[in-house]
């Protein structure tokens, strides 16, 4: 079983930089991990819909962290083998997009990969080759932009609706690298740097889970923005970045350890957001165990759930035995991977749910355990009550 694998890396925010200032009209919200709640996912889903996505020796996946549902299709990310496999609704492969290598429409890794829902468009950015690929639905092609950002080392980026994109670097200082690789800044269409508006300045050492990007997509056009460091949610539209919700965590000593490359001292920090529907849902760190918080916009009440095996504990759906919650453009669900292991897992379970169990057992009907195993992941969605 896969285990969600976190890198230690020295980073931190300064000051913006740019002609846009940061806003700093935000929700103060304070953690405090001594005083936890018993909630369940359940609570906040809807209705769970399960995918399976077709086995061939074609096809094979390592873990998936990103999927795009887009029109008929759905396209996945391999997390482990650097490739894009397009399925359609019913879960059945249809093909890959480009292949390993250094050639034309080549990439030796995908550092991200993004949709462009206007041109309808697959984009990939691969770190290794400094380059930009744009492909069809269908595998095609379309340009390449070599020395994207003068060959700047991007970790994350997102395209925007003028055909920009927002890149997002958290291990690089501005005085190792300037402005124009450090922090949060815009790149054009052409992949010339536009304006910064942070970097990165001081030191610290923070644990970051690099299989999920920082950036969500909502639906009014806004982008969210998570701070790697301190957790804090920004919001991008248009021309200015506003922080949204400023958390603290009751304790933290992170602060203290400015200027440090390394410690044993134990802070929390968040691994990944996801703002879906009228909940924002995150996961934190302290170095030791995972914990989540459910923020409410509603309400404007936020929940800790301590620990993270508590938020799934009646076991009306799956835990994912991968990535907790992979980044999709679905603005109204959580979106996770089963793999075939946790499915026979669950299956045994004896406090699992029965109507569950019933859906897993229709997508597996006449497998054997040995086929089960070496299947594809299944995709888990969790619509979100609004």
């Amino acid at each position: 079983m896969k285990k969600i694998f976190y890198i230690l890396l020295i980073i931190s925010f300064a000051g913006c930089k740019g002609k846009d200032s940061i806003e700093t009209r935000e929700i103060n919200i304070v953690i405090d991990p001594d005083n936890s709640e018993k909630v369940d996912i359940s609570g906040y889903v809807d209705s769970v819909k399960y995918i399976k996505l077709q086995t061939t020796d074609d096809n094979l996946i390592g873990y998936i962290n990103k999927v795009f549902f887009v029109d008929n299709r759905i396209l996945v990310t391999d997390g482990k083998v650097p490739q894009i496999l397009i399925f359609d609704t019913d879960g059945n492969f249809l093909n890959k997009i480009g292949k390993i290598g250094q050639g034309p429409g080549e990439y030796t890794g995908i550092t991200t990969s993004l949709f462009d829902p206007t041109n309808k468009l697959i984009i990939i950015h691969n770190n290794g080759l400094r380059k930009l690929l744009f492909f069809t639905l269908d595998g095609e092609l379309i340009k390449e932009i070599h020395r994207f950002n003068d060959n700047a080392l991007i970790r994350k980026m997102i395209n925007l609706p003028n055909g920009n994109f927002l890149c997002y670097t958290y291990d690089l200082t501005s005085k190792q690298v300037g402005e124009k690789a450090s922090g949060l800044w815009e790149v054009d269409a052409s992949g010339n740097f536009v304006r910064s508006f942070f970097t990165l300045e001081d030191l610290y050492p923070v644990v970051y889970n690099y299989d999920n990007s920082p950036f969500t997509l909502l639906p009014d056009g806004k982008i969210s923005v998570m701070d790697a460091i301190w957790g804090n949610i920004y919001h991008f539209e248009s021309d200015s970045l506003r922080k949204y919700i400023s958390y603290e965590v009751k304790g933290n000593s992170l602060k203290s350890l400015k200027g440090n490359s390394y410690s044993k001292e134990q802070y929390t920090s968040c691994s990944t957001s996801q703002d879906k529907s009228d909940y924002i849902f995150t996961q934190w760190n302290d170095g030791n165990h995972n914990y989540i918080t459910v923020y409410s916009k509603k309400d404007n009440k936020n929940v800790l759930i301590y620990p993270q095996t508590m938020f799934w504990a009646e076991r009306k759906v799956v835990m994912p035995s991968d990535i907790l919650f992979i980044d999709s453009n679905n603005f109204n669900a959580l979106v996770s991977s089963i793999s075939g292991d946790a499915i026979v897992d669950f299956l045994k379970e004896n406090h699992a749910s029965e109507k569950t169990k019933n859906d897993l057992n229709e997508l597996i009907k006449g497998m054997n355990e040995r086929e089960i195993t070496d299947m594809n992941p299944i995709l888990q969605l969790l619509y979100i009550k609004k």
